[in-house]
């Protein structure tokens, strides 16, 4: 918004505090009867640690410690010393160094058929993402969630053969002229070169596990054919 040439602002009396550092969402979220501050889905294990900041959403346990940031992500692990969050500029300069892809993506990506409102299934996976399970040199491994009623683009890839497995929900499945439909524990294989599409005809949010096999699994190895968000 800094940045930003149509912006408004008006006068209001309000409390605010812009978050800017883990540091000041620790002041924020500080909770006295536990004497830490704690934010996820998941309680942590606390003995004799005092004054810290918990992010994780997977059981944490801390042990004789205190005036840390401790912040768990699908993407990273970022541990710290109160007071000394700004240095985090520090670490993303070195991943620029390193020409990390965290800085550029997610393990866990929305894609257009991701739909906000939905609510948890019971595999607790999010409807509309991909999320990246294995990486390796020579094959790749993503867990993809599909809305009720969407469907990804009609694509090919060049570099990489693709398998299919169903493990909740119904869905139709296109490779070239072949159309089918599969359900919970059925499978299917789609060849370099060949163009396909997955489609949710359920009800329930439909996840399928893709094993891509290749010499390249980037996400530019995509062409699109047709595509419901106008993506090329």
């Amino acid at each position: 918004m800094e940045k930003s040439s149509i912006v408004k602002v008006v006068p209001a009396d309000i409390g605010w505090s812009d978050l800017g550092s883990f540091d000041s969402v620790y002041t924020e979220m500080y909770n006295p009867a536990k004497e830490n501050a704690i934010l996820g889905s998941v309680e942590p294990i606390l003995v004799d640690s005092t004054e810290n900041l918990i992010m994780s959403d997977r059981k944490v346990a801390l042990v004789d410690v205190s005036d840390l940031l401790v912040i768990d992500t699908e993407d990273a692990l970022l541990i710290s010393k109160r007071g000394s969050s700004q240095k985090v500029k520090e670490v993303v300069s070195t991943l620029q160094k390193e020409n990390s892809v965290l800085l550029d993506s997610h393990i866990t990506v929305k894609r257009p058929w991701w739909q906000d409102a939905w609510p948890s299934s019971k595999l607790r996976l999010r409807p509309g993402s991909y999320t990246v399970l294995q990486d390796e040199v020579n094959f790749k491994v993503k867990k993809l969630m599909v809305t009720p009623g969407k469907k990804l683009s009609l694509q090919l890839h060049h570099k990489r053969q693709e398998h299919w497995t169903v493990v909740e929900g119904l869905a139709r499945v296109t490779v070239d002229d072949k159309i089918m439909n599969l359900s919970r524990n059925e499978t299917t294989y789609i060849p370099a070169g060949a163009k396909h599409r997955l489609e949710n005809l359920g009800q329930v949010p439909l996840c399928i596990i893709e094993t891509q096999i290749g010499s390249y699994f980037g996400e530019d190895d995509i062409v699109r054919f047709d595509d419901d968000w106008g993506r090329e």
